[in-house]
């Protein structure tokens, strides 16, 4: 019984990773952003973040890619929307003020004159990091990013300095087209 339900299992995901792919190609065509659906993380329907959400099902974190809302005319105003959807995502305390320290990193290569940079807020003793960068080469500009947890005991790798040191976060970003 265990082995048919793991083939099961399997073929679901590949179709999953299938459809992913398919209403991504056939988004192309409108200028949405298309790449490589990272293994073992599972898609969201997150529409708050935006249209292409990944959850890891392992470690408290997030991958994500999405457009400006039609009320946010700059990317600034994306960038503060999502620092506020992540606090509520994994800080208790919603009413407490938060100070976000934000500090810029290299764009990565086909961004264009996109802005990168990582925000990263502290309540007890939990540690929340955005990471947010802007593609702004193709014929729609959209931010894409990872958002990540971790506490005293455990919690998702961070993003470094230099925007490195998260595997699947770079799968994911490299899989854009330049």
């Amino acid at each position: 019984m265990t082995k048919p339900r793991l083939k099961l299992t399997a073929l679901a995901a590949s179709l999953l990773f299938a459809l992913v792919l398919c209403a991504a190609a056939a988004a192309q065509e409108k200028g949405a952003a298309v790449f490589k659906a990272p293994g073992g993380w599972m898609p969201a329907d997150k529409t708050e973040i935006g249209p292409i959400v990944f959850l890891n099902p392992e470690k408290p974190s997030v991958m994500f890619v999405t457009y400006p809302k039609q009320d946010e005319t700059t990317t600034e105003g994306q960038r503060q929307r999502l620092r506020k959807l992540a606090a509520g995502m994994f800080f208790h305390d919603d009413k407490a003020a938060l100070d976000w320290q934000v500090k810029s990193v290299p764009s990565h290569p086909g961004d264009g004159d996109g802005k990168a940079d990582i925000a990263t807020a502290r309540q007890g003793d939990m540690e929340v990091q955005i990471v947010t960068y802007e593609r702004t080469t193709g014929p729609r500009p959209f931010i894409y990013g990872y958002i990540a947890m971790r506490n005293k005991k455990s919690g998702a790798p961070f993003v470094d300095e230099n925007g490195k040191g998260v595997k699947d976060f770079d799968k994911l970003w490299k899989s854009l087209p330049n």
